[in-house]
């Protein structure tokens, strides 16, 4: 297993952003996502950076990633299913 797939959310997470459906299914692809397309600056969105990083370098649990990457899309309510 690849370090790619070690660190797959083990549920997509589903939304639209900027007009188009998106589905997250990896740790490094939320945290691109937060960093260069994400369209507000809030504290919701720097817990999910933060836990993104700590997930990829195995330091915090990819659940809990997920979880605060889920919660910064609640904020702006573009979440279709979690």
């Amino acid at each position: 297993m690849d370090q790619q797939e070690a660190r797959r959310f083990d549920q997509p997470v589903r939304f639209t952003l900027a007009g188009k459906v998106r589905e997250v299914v990896y740790v490094g692809d939320a945290g691109l996502l937060l960093m260069h397309e994400w369209p507000l600056r809030t504290l919701r969105r720097e817990r999910a950076m933060r836990a993104v990083l700590a997930a990829l370098r195995d330091q915090r649990p990819i659940s809990e990633a997920r979880q605060a990457f889920v919660d910064a899309t609640f904020e702006l309510k573009i979440v279709q299913a979690a």
